[in-house]
């Protein structure tokens, strides 16, 4: 499967003729409480399309002002993404658009990470005897008492019933920052925040800044005190990245500019963490800038510029992920052939805390840093003399050794309760490394056939996925289902 990054576009997100309430429906909320490495580089997340179908011709209708419907066909999953469909949107649109090229904004740059110099580069090799599978471990079985009562293993706190096409991304304990269809062609996205203990939500950006200027919401990211997303105009690839201060948990403060590019530079991945934002500069591959380094930035919400906090001499291929205060990334290496390195940086003491060098060509699809040691999925294999290459999700052991789970991956690892928490299939598989046990949460009956996704990340106390699920009488109405967790094995 081709990945260029960014998210992929759902039928329903294209279709935009949907009729769905924005209210949502609580099917269930319980009260609250049931409760030594060699050097190394990025993934792009990319969580593949909720809905199995892709309206294509929607997709051209949507590089248009003045159509937003078509006819659905069946078409391959996951085929398009947001950053595919914007190139494209550009290439078709170069023949009747004349568009006027905006320079790089480029904030001032402060003191930065420099790349890693390798002279004799091997990465992390590993032998297949210092690999821990997924079939090694034990199935946990849940108890039963002498009433013939079975013991919970985890909790369902509360499920939400939404339109088809949301998705979210956590920004805080009890906050997450959602997207929505807007209720026609254009917005096309809307921006809310959702209160996981009530299943409300608050649109806190019902249209892009610049939609006045044919921009689109992107993506986006937040903590629970600063949203940060990416606007883009689908026709020019030219895109904007804001932030905002949240306001008592539920309202925008004055949105500020914080970077602008054109079709030379790739739309920003970002992460937020507490009050600052942080974001890549990447040349377009095949544009005028391809060789130039890639640049992780960093900018508080009070700070009146942005800093470059770390280099790479190639593309970052990871989105950067937030954990404990510490952003990972996965730059390349500066050495002959193509080494990614898995980074943890502490952007606030401006240090590397870890890294740990991929075998060579080894590119990661995603990456964090969980309880102190890297959790990365890889989805090709590749010939190498390591056993750290070939498809699969990835847990450093702490003792030399590593974990690895054999199944495609989709979303970035999450740690909760001691637990490792990977997307396995269309479920979520729950694995207690240390007790060498696992089991699945699975997905909801009749959803689609990714199944669930997580919205949590890094480490959290309560787990939060969502999928897509279709009508019990008609299989073309679908909706999003919204769950929270909390692991009680």
């Amino acid at each position: 499967m081709a990945r260029s990054g960014g998210y992929h576009y759902t039928e329903e997100m294209l279709r935009c003729g949907i009729e769905a309430s924005l209210r949502p429906d609580i099917i269930d909320a319980p009260a609250a409480g049931s409760q030594s490495r060699g050097p190394l580089t990025r993934i792009s997340f990319e969580p593949p399309a909720l809905g199995a179908d892709v309206a294509e011709s929607s997709l051209r209708d949507a590089a248009s002002a003045d159509a937003s419907r078509g006819s659905l066909r069946d078409a391959a999953p996951a085929q398009f993404t947001r950053r595919s469909f914007m190139k494209g949107a550009a290439t078709v649109a170069a023949g009747a658009v004349l568009a006027s090229v905006t320079g790089l904004s480029l904030s001032a740059c402060g003191k930065k990470e420099e790349p890693i110099e390798v002279e004799q580069a091997d990465g992390l090799m590993v032998s297949a005897q210092d690999l821990l599978n997924f079939s090694d471990l034990e199935l946990l079985e849940p108890e039963v008492d002498e009433e013939g009562v079975e013991e919970e293993l985890y909790h369902v706190d509360a499920v939400y019933r939404y339109p088809a096409g949301t998705m979210l991304w956590m920004a805080g304990s009890n906050t997450a920052v959602m997207t929505l269809l807007g209720d026609s062609a254009s917005p096309l996205t809307q921006l809310a925040l959702f209160n996981l203990a009530t299943g409300t939500h608050t649109i806190v950006l019902p249209k892009a800044v610049s939609s006045a200027e044919g921009f689109e919401i992107y993506e986006a990211r937040g903590s629970s005190s600063v949203l940060a997303w990416v606007e883009c105009n689908y026709i020019t690839s030219d895109w904007r990245l804001y932030a905002a201060p949240i306001l008592e948990g539920s309202t925008l403060g004055l949105p500020v500019l914080f970077d602008e590019g054109n079709k030379d530079f790739d739309p920003p991945w970002l992460c937020v963490d507490t009050d600052h934002v942080f974001w890549y500069l990447l040349p377009t591959e095949g544009g005028p800038y391809t060789y130039d380094d890639s640049l992780v930035k960093m900018r508080a919400m009070d700070a009146n510029e942005a800093t470059v906090i770390y280099s790479s001499p190639g593309r970052l291929i990871t989105i950067p992920e937030r954990s404990d205060h510490l952003i990972t990334i996965t730059p390349r290496a500066q050495t002959n052939g193509v080494y990614y390195i898995l980074t943890a940086y502490d952007p606030y003491e401006n240090k590397v805390v870890d890294q740990v060098m991929m075998p060579r060509s080894v590119r990661v699809l995603n990456a964090n840093y969980l309880n102190g040691r890297f959790a990365f999925s890889i989805e090709a294999s590749y010939s190498s003399e390591s056993a750290i290459a070939q498809m699969g999700t990835y847990y450093d052991l702490g003792d030399g050794r590593w974990f690895r789970l054999p199944k495609t991956p989709a979303c970035t690892p999450v740690m909760s309760k001691n637990r490792l928490l990977v997307k396995s299939g269309r479920g979520i598989a729950c694995i207690d490394l240390e007790a060498g046990n696992y089991y699945n949460i699975p997905t909801m009956s009749r959803s689609l056939d990714y199944g669930e996704f997580l919205a949590s990340t890094g480490v959290t106390e309560r787990v939060v996925s969502y999928c897509t699920v279709t009508s019990e009488t008609d299989s073309s109405q679908r909706t999003t289902i919204i769950r929270v967790f909390t692991l009680l094995k």
